[in-house]
This record gives structure tokens, C-alpha cells and sequence, in this order.
């Protein structure tokens, strides 16, 4: 065995694979490409498209180390930088995670302040529900608000007191069954996350 990895040699030469969306900056603006650097060394380049909402979306492939020297090991933190242009330096994404073959949903966020806003609270480490403070404006869209988690949501549960129900939002489900559109300055919702 001697310093053998464990690992067939086709994983260790496979990518670790990052989507999801990204809320745009607070002008408005979306970046035009996301970079992946871990410690200062860029290994993945690729353009953000546009969707609805006014968000972007993207999809990247981080080197492994076997395929770049620097890039990705198990466990490695991967960064995210957001980029304007060509000769852009990029603003770093609030969000990060680390490096594992595989395929992972991580929405990117460029900003983490009031101006914009975030959920604040706490979300289980794996699948399961969490309650969360929007700090941001009111009249938030609520895919713009939940872009700013950075997890995978299945469905978001506010509490309506002026009628006694719950309105939800479900991510990718027709317009009929959400009813849950606006998120406003201090709703606490009930979030669940895979």
C-alpha cells in the first residue's frame, strides 16, 4: 500500500462541480463571470446567465490538484470571486465551501450587509428546517432573499397574522402554488434546506 490514496485515480483527477444562483450587487448589477481560487490560485473560470428575477445563474468546475497544482484537495476552502469584466480583480463572494468530488448547489452572494440584506439565524448542518430573520429592505423578492443563504431551499413558511395562514414559496414551482413572493424588513420564516 505505502502512500497509495484510497481513491481511484479517475476521482482524484475529477473536478469538484459548483451552481446555483448569485443576487446581484447593490446597484443591481450581476457579475459577468464567477472565479474559483483556493488560496489565491485560480482554478475554475466561468460566465453568469442572466434569469428571471434578476439573477444570475452559474455553473463551475474547480481543478483537482491532480489536474492543476494548487487546486483542489479534500476539504480545501474554495472561494468565489464575482467579476464585472476581463480585467476585473472580482469581489468575493460571502459565501464559500469546501473542495469534494462531486456536485454541490451554492448560491453566491456579493454583498452580506443591511443595504442589501440577509437571513440571519441558524440552519441545520444537513437537511432539516431552520428560522430566519430577513434583515434587508422590505418588498425583498424572495428569490433574491434566498440567494443570500447559500443552501439548497425546498421551501421557505411565513406566518401571515392578518390571515391567520401560512403563505409559501417553493423554488422552481408554478406560480399557482407560491404565495409567498415579498419578503419584508424583520419576516421570520421557517426554512427548510436539503
Amino acid at each position: 500500500m505505502g502512500g497509495a490514496s484510497p481513491l481511484p485515480t479517475s476521482l482524484l483527477r475529477a473536478p469538484s462541480i459548483f451552481f446555483g444562483f448569485i443576487s446581484p450587487d447593490e446597484s443591481g448589477s450581476l457579475p459577468v463571470k464567477v472565479r474559483a481560487t483556493i488560496s489565491d490560485v485560480t482554478c475554475g473560470t466561468t460566465e453568469v446567465i442572466p434569469v428571471e428575477g434578476g439573477l444570475g445563474f452559474y455553473f463551475i468546475g474547480v481543478h483537482s490538484a491532480a489536474t492543476k497544482v494548487g487546486c483542489g484537495v479534500d476539504g480545501a476552502q474554495v472561494a468565489f470571486l464575482l467579476l464585472a469584466g476581463e480585467v476585473d480583480e472580482g469581489t468575493r463572494a460571502a459565501q464559500s465551501q469546501a473542495w469534494r468530488v462531486g456536485t454541490h448547489q451554492l448560491n453566491l452572494s456579493p454583498v452580506r450587509d443591511a443595504a442589501f440584506g440577509v437571513f440571519i439565524g441558524d440552519l441545520p448542518a444537513g437537511p432539516g428546517i431552520g428560522f430566519l430573520r430577513w434583515t434587508g429592505a422590505s418588498a425583498t423578492p424572495i428569490t433574491a432573499a434566498i440567494a443570500t443563504i447559500g443552501r439548497d431551499v425546498t421551501s421557505v413558511h411565513y406566518w401571515d397574522v392578518s390571515t391567520q395562514s401560512f403563505r409559501v414559496h417553493i423554488p422552481g414551482a408554478p406560480a399557482v402554488v407560491s404565495t409567498y413572493l415579498e419578503v419584508d424588513r424583520d419576516d421570520i420564516v421557517a426554512v427548510r434546506v436539503r
